[in-house]
């Protein structure tokens, strides 16, 4: 027997909430032992049966849904550990109504009940926690934080008013391990490799963690580290910029942008514009048809290093008080090359006269408006006489990237004689972003050396199509012995670049709050408290130079080894071999590729690296929040609940630094050589520094009820208003406005160049999402650890926040000027979200058991408006119309078997040249052993995406032929090995 170490904190209806959900698992496994342990817990001491498996984790989970006065799903430390998650949010992905992002086939970010990532707030130990992947997000980057630290994760799905606002979606709270939850000298070892097909290689995972603490419980601490590296390979093929190609009749109108059905697209303003294209042979397509402007094969490789540290510790200088603190460290370490074989729309040779274009295909009638270019088949000589294709073009690219994540907090808990007082206060902190990126880039032909007399191609001929869901190329198979032996391979001086984005976050937290037992008819507890948030944020860019030896840095433009004849010949850098084992995501027969390392060490060796922090592309944010809030906990008879009410005060600041560009020229009329592209040369720039501060309030009220008219069957409904901010980017990004004189516009009018001014910038006026939600259902929890139920949901959004493209006007020195196109970003009207949540999990006696769960969603079109003026309709971001969980595991004493599959149909992502962006439906089955070998010792071995699924993406809701993407990262297996004792 040991000491209740939760001992009033938490209390739950006169209970502590461990020692409630410890019943409650107990009573799920074995009602009859649960009456002993109940008997047990009315003296001052309790037994804690640690009970582990997948049933018994199940059970744990449920007894923290059932127990929960507000509508919740948990997932605990063994059943974490049980699937084959890496992070938080792989794991989350089985939770009712929970769909993630993946990155390299990794979960990356969490959608709830159908709204984006950045709609859901992400907590640690209750406070928000900083991490940046270079571009700021309010959305947490789970990459970060890895599932060995965690011992539960809870999804509320139903605010009360003593949680933080932030989360219209719903709210992440993840809690770590702390030393007096644990025995004394709890020791956990885990070692793991993984394996994937898309690498071939086999990659590191350590973890541990030690626990201790005195007999008494006066005081302890818990350390925790976690080493994971991972080479991670995506595949994809992509397309940029799909564009509506068309020639004007004789008035000069264009038809404007249709579908496949002759539909005129809502967002007209927002469609890029080409003239129209002709074959070699003179036929001519000018009709308009959808075309993308870039077409390409990539190939990503990427070196992963997570570390995390966590150090705690608790101390009870007294029976009532509790005192300690917690320090997280994270640190994602992504080093990356990319290749990538290209065939941009300058190759196609419709517009200038080369005349190589030799067959098209089209999805759709090619005569009518609407069709949409699905292949090209470029020969050298398909004009009769050998000319300069330009294409493939390999571009490539190089960054080195760190990106951290710390946290330190205090805490304080002090149980008095009928109230209980708490204390947090703290800060986090992250920054991250490249120290080190360039792009290079050549071409598959010797242009731009324009010496009609000596045009050699390395590829004669380039042929692309669109196939399903798939991009597949066929290129000369003496391409890449051509580029080696110094065919082709013109450099590309304009593509040979830098810039990256770097960011910082940090916030402190300051909260009190205040649990009173009362006893005011049904209400049984009153809950008070007052929170202090302090946000800022600082985004930024900068430019890798790699300068002549001995340069002051005083002009880096000109003394960059881009200018100055330095870029190394194609030959003399390329892959000993082609890019091989592309196992999805496109296909091709042939992909030459930079070496990038050795493109970098022939820098390093010659050229001097000189990193600069560039004065535009900058922006801060700063956010202060101070929120207040009133519930009662409430229990009459057979019904139990909380009502309440938040109320937040926000200043909101923002500054930016705003460009205003003129391009001035880009060709020399004469000679047809380049203007090189420096200020005072190719442009002029200048720069001007905008602020802004707003003050808000939102009052923020919620009910949640639970009804048991009877044992085992739960009623629930829940009524609350919340909020999320927008995005950091969406409000402070800076302004940038463009002027394309005559001679540059001249110079490209044939490449997307419009002429007069355009530009791009965030919404300092942006309002945050705001949401009334409803819920309502039940749950039967009919067997042991084994549940039934359903919920209705309803999310009215007002203000929610999407693309824009719009005309508008600006002073510009005294003069108002129109701007048009203006890229930002708008608040919609009022739109809604309703689904419903089926889930259910079923156990045998025979240790054969299933967990499913399904999403229906209903969400509809709304207007979209700025500045009172509307735009268009668009659907939410992020939501997706149903997603699935699917699990069946058989376990014995010593060993259990997983098989888990996922589901999500097709997603919404936003607006994209005018049109709807999709994600197509995806499906991924994970499976997943392990087997005791002694008590404290185990072996498992995991399968992640057994079926070697891959993401596809495409544009418009009439068709899924314009292709934008499809990904693959790869199928992975995972070994390894527990000890705990």
């Amino acid at each position: 027997m040991k000491k209740d170490s939760t001992r009033k904190a938490g209390k739950l209806y006169g209970l502590p909430f461990k020692s409630g959900v410890s019943l409650a698992v107990a009573f799920a496994l074995n009602p009859a032992f649960a009456q002993d342990v109940t008997q047990e817990n009315e003296s001052d001491t309790m037994e804690v049966i640690e009970i582990r498996g997948i049933l018994a984790s199940q059970a744990e989970n449920l007894a923290i849904k059932r127990l929960s006065n507000s509508i919740v799903d948990a997932i605990t430390s063994e059943d974490i550990g049980k699937f084959p998650d890496k992070n938080v949010a792989d794991s989350l992905q089985r939770v009712p109504g929970v769909v993630i992002t993946r990155d390299g086939g990794e979960g990356s970010a969490v959608s709830i009940r159908g709204l984006g990532a950045g709609l859901t707030l992400t907590q640690l130990n209750g406070n928000y926690i900083a991490s940046t992947p270079g571009e700021p997000t309010r959305q947490f980057d789970f990459n970060l934080l890895p599932s060995t630290m965690i011992q539960r994760v809870e999804v509320v799905k139903s605010p009360e008013a003593r949680y933080d606002e932030g989360g219209v979606g719903g709210t992440i709270r993840a809690f770590s391990r702390k030393p007096f939850d644990l025995d004394a000298n709890t020791t956990m070892l885990s070692i793991e490799g993984t394996y994937a097909d898309v690498t071939k290689g086999t990659d590191p995972h350590y973890s541990a963690l030690y626990s201790w603490k005195d007999e008494d419980e006066t005081y302890g601490f818990l350390v925790g580290y976690t080493y994971q590296k991972r080479q991670n390979r995506t595949l994809s093929g992509q397309t940029e910029t799909w564009r509506w190609w068309r020639d004007n009749d004789e008035n000069g109108n264009a038809p404007l942008p249709v579908d496949t059905n002759g539909n005129v697209v809502a967002q007209v303003a927002d469609v890029p514009l080409f003239g129209g294209t002709s074959l070699a042979d003179g036929t001519r397509y000018g009709q308009g048809f959808w075309g993308p402007q870039v077409v390409k094969g990539v190939v990503f490789d990427e070196t992963r290093k997570r570390e995390g540290v966590q150090a705690t510790v608790q101390w009870r200088p007294t029976e009532n008080l509790t005192v300690g603190a917690n320090f997280f460290g994270f640190t994602l370490g992504l080093d990356s090359l990319t290749n990538s074989l290209e065939v941009p729309e300058w190759s196609l040779g419709f517009n200038n006269g080369r005349g190589m274009v030799e067959d098209v295909t089209f999805a759709g009638d090619a005569s009518q408006p609407g069709a949409i270019l699905t292949g090209v088949n470029v020969v050298e000589d398909a004009g009769g006489t050998i000319g300069n294709t330009i294409h493939p073009w390999l571009r490539a690219n190089f960054n080195k990237e760190e990106t951290t994540s710390d946290t330190f907090d205090i805490f304080a808990d002090y149980e008095g004689d009928f109230y209980t007082l708490r204390f947090v206060g703290g800060r986090t902190k992250a920054k991250g972003g490249p120290e080190e990126n360039f792009n290079l880039a050549y071409y598959g032909s010797n242009w731009p050396e324009q010496d009609p007399a000596r045009v050699e191609n390395a590829s004669t001929f380039t042929t692309w199509q669109f196939t399903g869901e798939s991009l597949a190329f066929n290129l000369d198979s003496d391409f890449h012995n051509n580029l080696a032996n110094g065919v082709g391979g013109g450099i590309d001086p304009g593509s040979t670049n830098s810039s990256f984005v770097r960011s910082e976050q940090e916030e402190t937290f300051l909260q009190l709050d205040a649990d009173i037992d009362v006893d005011w008819g049904p209400f049984q507890m009153l809950r008070v408290g007052v929170k202090h948030r302090d946000a800022e944020v600082h985004r930024e860019t900068g430019n890798t130079f790699y300068l002549v030896k001995g340069s002051d840095g005083s002009q880096l433009q000109q003394q960059s080894y881009v200018n100055n004849g330095g870029i190394p010949a194609l030959a003399d850098v390329l892959l000993d071999q082609p890019i091989d084992n592309i196992t999805g995501g496109f296909s091709t027969n042939i992909f030459p590729a930079v070496d990038i390392n050795k493109y970098r060490d022939y820098l390093n060796s010659n050229y001097e690296k000189y990193t600069r922090i560039e004065d535009d592309f900058v922006y801060d944010v700063g956010e202060k929040s101070l929120a207040y809030y009133v519930q009662g906990d409430f229990q009459y008879n057979d019904f139990r609940g909380n009502v309440g009410v938040r109320v937040v005060e926000t200043e909101q600041s923002g500054q930016s630094t705003d460009t205003f560009l003129t391009r001035l020229d880009h060709t020399d009329d004469e000679t047809g050589a380049y203007i090189e592209n420096i200020e005072g040369v190719g442009y002029t720039q200048t720069l001007e520094t905008v602020r802004q501060t707003k003050k808000t309030t939102d009052v923020l009220p919620s009910l949640n009820i639970s009804w048991e008219p009877i044992q085992d069957i739960v009623f629930r409904g829940a009524v609350a208003k919340v909020i999320s901010r927008p995005g950091y980017g969406q409000i402070g990004s800076m302004e940038r406005l463009t002027l394309v004189t005559q001679e540059y516009y001249d110079d490209r009018k044939d490449f997307g160049a419009e002429l007069g001014w355009s530009g791009s910038g965030g919404n300092k006026n942006l309002k945050p999402f705001e949401a009334w939600q409803y819920d309502a259902g039940v749950e039967w929890y009919y067997d042991e650890a084994s549940v039934l139920g359903i919920f209705y949901f309803v999310k009215e959004v007002d203000n929610f926040i999407v693309n824009a493209v719009i005309p508008t006007t600006r002073n510009i020195d005294g003069e108002i000027v129109d701007v048009d196109p203006y890229s930002t970003v708008a608040n919609g009207s009022e739109a809604s979200v309703n689904g419903f949540e089926i889930f259910g999990n079923y156990n045998t006696d025979l240790g054969l058991g299933v967990v499913a769960n399904l999403t229906l969603l209903d969400s509809e079109q709304t207007d979209v408006s700025l500045d009172g003026q509307t735009l268009g309709k668009s659907t939410l971001p992020g939501t997706a119309d149903q997603s699935f969980n699917f699990s069946v595991f058989y376990e014995q004493d010593n060993y259990s078997v997983r098989a888990s599959y996922n589901y999500t149909s097709e997603q919404v992502q936003g607006l994209n040249s005018g049109l709807t962006l999709y994600t197509d439906a995806y499906d991924q089955v994970d499976i997943n052993a392990s087997y005791s070998i002694t008590e404290n010792l185990s072996v498992n071995a995991s399968v992640v995406n057994l079926t070697k699924s891959e993401q596809y993406a495409y544009l418009g809701e009439d068709t899924k032929d314009r292709f934008v993407s499809s990904v693959y990262s790869g199928r992975r297996f995972y070994m390894g090995m527990n000890l705990r004792f």
